[in-house]
Protein backbone atom coordinates (compact mmCIF):
# COMPACT_ATOMS: atom_id res chain seq x y z
CA UNK A 1 0.00 0.00 0.00
CA UNK A 2 1.60 3.38 -0.89
CA UNK A 3 0.99 5.91 1.55
CA UNK A 4 0.67 9.10 -1.49
CA UNK A 5 -2.10 6.61 -3.02
CA UNK A 6 -3.29 6.67 0.62
CA UNK A 7 -3.38 10.38 1.33
CA UNK A 8 -4.82 11.33 -1.92
CA UNK A 9 -7.69 9.34 -1.89
CA UNK A 10 -8.20 10.63 2.15
CA UNK A 11 -8.20 14.28 0.39
CA UNK A 12 -10.19 13.57 -2.64
CA UNK A 13 -12.58 12.15 0.18
CA UNK A 14 -12.56 14.92 1.98
CA UNK A 15 -13.29 17.02 -0.91
CA UNK A 16 -16.23 14.78 -2.37
CA UNK A 17 -18.22 14.75 0.68
CA UNK A 18 -17.54 18.68 1.76
CA UNK A 19 -21.01 19.72 1.49
CA UNK A 20 -21.82 16.54 4.39
CA UNK A 21 -18.08 17.92 6.24
CA UNK A 22 -19.22 21.48 6.17
CA UNK A 23 -22.22 20.98 8.71
CA UNK A 24 -20.20 18.82 10.64
CA UNK A 25 -16.90 21.79 10.53
CA UNK A 26 -19.58 24.60 11.66
CA UNK A 27 -20.15 22.43 14.16
CA UNK A 28 -16.84 21.39 15.61
CA UNK A 29 -15.93 25.05 15.31
CA UNK A 30 -18.98 25.97 17.60
CA UNK A 31 -18.21 23.60 19.70
CA UNK A 32 -14.56 24.42 20.43
CA UNK A 33 -15.31 28.31 20.34
CA UNK A 34 -17.82 27.78 23.32
CA UNK A 35 -15.38 25.49 24.82
CA UNK A 36 -12.25 27.62 24.55
CA UNK A 37 -14.02 30.37 26.06
CA UNK A 38 -14.59 28.89 28.72
CA UNK A 39 -11.81 27.40 29.64
CA UNK A 40 -9.52 30.84 28.95
CA UNK A 41 -12.12 32.54 31.46
CA UNK A 42 -11.82 29.62 33.70
CA UNK A 43 -7.96 29.60 33.48
CA UNK A 44 -7.80 33.22 34.12
CA UNK A 45 -10.24 33.50 36.72
CA UNK A 46 -7.84 30.93 38.27
CA UNK A 47 -4.39 32.79 37.65
CA UNK A 48 -6.34 35.79 39.57
CA UNK A 49 -7.62 34.05 42.65
CA UNK A 50 -4.46 32.91 42.87
CA UNK A 51 -2.83 35.64 43.16
CA UNK A 52 -5.00 37.11 45.14
CA UNK A 53 -4.49 34.68 47.70
CA UNK A 54 -1.19 34.45 48.01
CA UNK A 55 0.06 35.47 51.42
CA UNK A 56 3.75 37.05 51.86
CA UNK A 57 3.05 37.87 55.53
CA UNK A 58 1.51 36.53 59.14
CA UNK A 59 0.75 38.74 61.85
CA UNK A 60 1.44 37.47 65.49
CA UNK A 61 -0.63 39.31 68.36
CA UNK A 62 1.34 39.15 71.85
CA UNK A 63 0.54 38.58 75.00
CA UNK A 64 2.96 40.62 76.95
CA UNK A 65 4.25 43.69 75.39
CA UNK A 66 7.16 43.93 77.74
CA UNK A 67 10.64 44.72 76.13
CA UNK A 68 12.46 40.70 77.31
CA UNK A 69 8.95 39.13 76.49
CA UNK A 70 9.13 40.72 73.10
CA UNK A 71 13.33 40.30 72.53
CA UNK A 72 12.49 36.34 73.50
CA UNK A 73 9.45 36.01 71.07
CA UNK A 74 11.56 37.47 68.24
CA UNK A 75 14.55 35.31 68.46
CA UNK A 76 12.04 32.32 68.51
CA UNK A 77 10.47 33.56 65.19
CA UNK A 78 13.91 34.31 63.77
CA UNK A 79 14.44 30.25 64.14
CA UNK A 80 11.11 29.41 62.56
CA UNK A 81 11.10 28.06 59.29
CA UNK A 82 10.02 30.31 56.11
CA UNK A 83 10.35 33.92 58.21
CA UNK A 84 12.12 36.46 56.09
CA UNK A 85 11.96 39.18 58.24
CA UNK A 86 10.20 40.84 61.28
CA UNK A 87 8.51 43.90 62.33
CA UNK A 88 7.51 44.83 65.56
CA UNK A 89 4.92 47.04 66.69
CA UNK A 90 4.55 48.52 70.00
CA UNK A 91 1.20 49.74 71.26
CA UNK A 92 1.83 53.01 70.21
CA UNK A 93 2.92 52.11 66.70
CA UNK A 94 0.17 49.56 66.16
CA UNK A 95 -1.78 53.01 66.76
CA UNK A 96 -0.44 54.85 64.32
CA UNK A 97 -0.74 52.28 62.03
CA UNK A 98 -4.59 51.83 62.04
CA UNK A 99 -4.72 55.40 61.80
CA UNK A 100 -2.42 55.92 58.40
CA UNK A 101 -4.81 52.95 56.82
CA UNK A 102 -7.44 54.29 57.72
CA UNK A 103 -9.51 57.08 56.59
CA UNK A 104 -12.83 59.25 57.69
CA UNK A 105 -12.69 57.48 61.05
CA UNK A 106 -12.42 60.62 63.18
CA UNK A 107 -13.07 58.35 66.79
CA UNK A 108 -10.01 57.13 66.39
CA UNK A 109 -8.54 60.25 67.93
CA UNK A 110 -10.79 59.24 71.06
CA UNK A 111 -9.47 56.22 71.78
CA UNK A 112 -6.17 55.36 73.76
CA UNK A 113 -2.98 53.98 72.42
CA UNK A 114 -2.94 51.68 75.13
CA UNK A 115 -6.29 49.84 73.93
CA UNK A 116 -4.21 48.81 70.79
CA UNK A 117 -2.88 45.38 70.91
CA UNK A 118 1.51 45.13 69.99
CA UNK A 119 2.11 42.62 66.86
CA UNK A 120 4.26 41.53 65.25
CA UNK A 121 4.59 41.13 61.20
CA UNK A 122 6.14 38.45 59.85
CA UNK A 123 7.22 38.35 55.99
CA UNK A 124 7.10 34.76 54.24
CA UNK A 125 9.29 33.79 51.83
CA UNK A 126 8.04 33.06 48.61
CA UNK A 127 8.33 29.36 48.88
CA UNK A 128 6.38 28.93 52.14
CA UNK A 129 3.08 30.98 51.03
CA UNK A 130 1.10 27.49 50.15
CA UNK A 131 -1.66 27.10 52.17
CA UNK A 132 -0.51 23.85 53.95
CA UNK A 133 3.21 25.37 54.54
CA UNK A 134 1.43 28.32 55.88
CA UNK A 135 -0.87 26.36 58.44
CA UNK A 136 2.53 24.68 59.54
CA UNK A 137 3.41 27.94 60.33
CA UNK A 138 1.07 29.28 62.22
CA UNK A 139 1.09 25.94 64.56
CA UNK A 140 4.49 26.25 65.14
CA UNK A 141 4.11 30.04 66.00
CA UNK A 142 1.40 29.87 68.09
CA UNK A 143 3.02 26.76 70.10
CA UNK A 144 5.67 29.84 70.88
CA UNK A 145 5.51 30.99 74.99
CA UNK A 146 4.42 34.73 74.33
CA UNK A 147 1.95 34.20 71.46
CA UNK A 148 -1.86 35.38 71.83
CA UNK A 149 -3.19 34.85 67.75
CA UNK A 150 -1.11 34.19 64.60
CA UNK A 151 -3.09 34.85 61.72
CA UNK A 152 -2.48 35.31 58.24
CA UNK A 153 -6.07 35.59 56.80
CA UNK A 154 -7.26 31.35 56.91
CA UNK A 155 -10.59 32.14 56.28
CA UNK A 156 -10.58 34.44 53.06
CA UNK A 157 -7.78 32.33 51.60
CA UNK A 158 -9.75 29.13 51.81
CA UNK A 159 -12.77 30.55 50.88
CA UNK A 160 -11.06 31.51 47.64
CA UNK A 161 -8.93 27.98 47.32
CA UNK A 162 -12.74 26.25 47.66
CA UNK A 163 -13.56 28.39 44.60
CA UNK A 164 -10.29 27.68 42.74
CA UNK A 165 -10.90 24.45 43.66
CA UNK A 166 -14.76 24.31 41.82
CA UNK A 167 -13.17 25.83 38.91
CA UNK A 168 -10.77 23.31 38.15
CA UNK A 169 -13.16 20.40 38.60
CA UNK A 170 -15.76 22.43 36.06
CA UNK A 171 -12.60 22.43 33.49
CA UNK A 172 -12.02 19.02 33.84
CA UNK A 173 -15.83 18.28 33.15
CA UNK A 174 -15.61 20.35 30.41
CA UNK A 175 -13.07 18.85 29.09
CA UNK A 176 -15.01 15.44 28.87
CA UNK A 177 -17.93 17.01 27.81
CA UNK A 178 -15.65 18.20 24.96
CA UNK A 179 -13.87 14.66 24.25
CA UNK A 180 -17.08 13.10 23.75
CA UNK A 181 -19.00 15.73 22.02
CA UNK A 182 -16.26 16.02 19.11
CA UNK A 183 -15.74 11.88 19.22
CA UNK A 184 -19.33 11.36 18.08
CA UNK A 185 -19.63 14.19 15.95
CA UNK A 186 -16.56 12.92 14.01
CA UNK A 187 -18.18 9.32 14.58
CA UNK A 188 -21.17 10.17 12.89
CA UNK A 189 -20.00 12.01 9.98
CA UNK A 190 -17.72 8.95 8.88
CA UNK A 191 -20.47 7.26 9.38
CA UNK A 192 -22.80 8.86 6.99
CA UNK A 193 -19.79 9.24 4.40
CA UNK A 194 -19.00 5.56 4.61
CA UNK A 195 -22.75 4.61 4.24
CA UNK A 196 -22.47 7.00 1.22
CA UNK A 197 -19.76 4.76 -0.36
CA UNK A 198 -20.88 1.47 0.68
CA UNK A 199 -20.66 0.35 -3.28
CA UNK A 200 -16.85 1.40 -3.54
CA UNK A 201 -16.22 -0.67 -0.38
CA UNK A 202 -17.98 -3.27 -1.82
CA UNK A 203 -16.20 -2.92 -4.84
CA UNK A 204 -12.88 -3.11 -2.63
CA UNK A 205 -13.87 -5.96 -1.02
CA UNK A 206 -14.15 -7.73 -4.07
CA UNK A 207 -10.61 -6.99 -5.65
CA UNK A 208 -8.72 -7.98 -2.05
CA UNK A 209 -8.80 -4.17 -0.59
CA UNK A 210 -7.42 -4.50 3.27
CA UNK A 211 -9.05 -3.18 5.80
CA UNK A 212 -6.21 -0.68 6.34
CA UNK A 213 -6.39 0.62 2.65
CA UNK A 214 -9.95 1.56 3.28
CA UNK A 215 -10.12 2.74 7.05
CA UNK A 216 -7.01 5.16 6.09
CA UNK A 217 -8.45 7.37 3.98
CA UNK A 218 -11.22 8.39 6.50
CA UNK A 219 -9.18 9.16 9.65
CA UNK A 220 -7.30 11.71 6.95
CA UNK A 221 -10.74 12.59 6.18
CA UNK A 222 -10.99 13.56 9.91
CA UNK A 223 -7.64 14.61 10.69
CA UNK A 224 -8.36 17.14 7.57
CA UNK A 225 -12.33 17.94 9.47
CA UNK A 226 -10.94 18.96 12.64
CA UNK A 227 -8.08 21.63 11.69
CA UNK A 228 -9.79 23.59 9.71
CA UNK A 229 -12.62 23.42 12.47
CA UNK A 230 -9.88 23.94 14.83
CA UNK A 231 -7.79 26.81 13.29
CA UNK A 232 -11.35 28.93 12.56
CA UNK A 233 -12.21 28.56 15.78
CA UNK A 234 -8.95 29.50 17.72
CA UNK A 235 -8.83 32.68 15.61
CA UNK A 236 -12.11 33.53 16.60
CA UNK A 237 -12.21 32.87 20.05
CA UNK A 238 -8.29 34.85 20.01
CA UNK A 239 -10.02 38.33 18.28
CA UNK A 240 -13.02 38.08 20.60
CA UNK A 241 -11.26 37.38 23.69
CA UNK A 242 -8.39 40.41 22.74
CA UNK A 243 -11.75 42.64 21.24
CA UNK A 244 -13.45 41.85 25.14
CA UNK A 245 -10.27 42.28 27.20
CA UNK A 246 -8.96 45.65 25.48
CA UNK A 247 -12.42 47.51 24.97
CA UNK A 248 -14.59 46.32 27.24
CA UNK A 249 -12.70 45.10 30.70
CA UNK A 250 -10.05 47.34 30.23
CA UNK A 251 -11.43 50.60 30.49
CA UNK A 252 -13.72 49.32 33.99
CA UNK A 253 -10.01 47.92 35.62
CA UNK A 254 -10.95 44.24 35.16
CA UNK A 255 -8.44 43.28 32.53
CA UNK A 256 -7.83 39.75 34.45
CA UNK A 257 -8.23 37.80 31.14
CA UNK A 258 -4.85 36.08 30.25
CA UNK A 259 -5.18 35.43 26.66
CA UNK A 260 -3.68 31.84 26.16
CA UNK A 261 0.02 31.10 24.88
CA UNK A 262 1.26 28.93 21.61
CA UNK A 263 1.59 25.87 23.90
CA UNK A 264 -2.06 25.59 25.10
CA UNK A 265 -3.48 26.14 21.50
CA UNK A 266 -0.55 23.06 20.22
CA UNK A 267 -1.28 21.13 22.86
CA UNK A 268 -5.32 21.57 22.29
CA UNK A 269 -4.99 20.80 18.55
CA UNK A 270 -2.97 17.23 19.54
CA UNK A 271 -5.80 16.49 22.35
CA UNK A 272 -8.18 16.92 19.37
CA UNK A 273 -6.22 14.92 16.59
CA UNK A 274 -5.97 12.09 18.90
CA UNK A 275 -10.14 12.22 19.40
CA UNK A 276 -10.93 12.53 15.84
CA UNK A 277 -8.15 10.02 14.78
CA UNK A 278 -9.51 7.38 17.26
CA UNK A 279 -13.04 8.44 16.65
CA UNK A 280 -12.98 8.15 12.86
CA UNK A 281 -11.22 4.34 13.38
CA UNK A 282 -13.69 3.17 15.66
CA UNK A 283 -15.91 4.21 13.30
CA UNK A 284 -14.94 2.70 10.27
CA UNK A 285 -14.19 -0.88 12.31
CA UNK A 286 -17.91 -1.12 13.68
CA UNK A 287 -18.92 -0.06 9.91
CA UNK A 288 -16.40 -2.74 8.37
CA UNK A 289 -17.31 -5.29 11.22
CA UNK A 290 -20.72 -5.65 9.85
CA UNK A 291 -19.75 -6.26 5.92
CA UNK A 292 -18.50 -9.84 6.16
CA UNK A 293 -15.25 -10.96 4.61
CA UNK A 294 -13.21 -8.27 4.32
CA UNK A 295 -9.55 -8.99 3.94
CA UNK A 296 -7.51 -7.81 7.06
CA UNK A 297 -4.33 -6.05 6.24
Amino acid sequence: MRISVVLRNGFRLFRETISLNLASVITVITVLFIYSMFVIIGSSSDSFLKEITKVDSMRVYVKSSSKTSVDELIKQLQEVEGVRSIVYYSQEDAYSYLKDSTVNINYLDKIPAELFPAFIEIAVKDDFQEVSRLREMERRIISLANVDVASYGEKWVQNFSDIRSAVKIFLVILTLLLTVSVGIIIFNTIRLSLFRYREDIKIYNLVGATRTFIEIPYVICSFVEITIAYFISSAFVYLFMLFMNVKLLTPVGLNFIVLPDVFYYLKTYIYLVIISTIASMISVASFLNKVKSINES
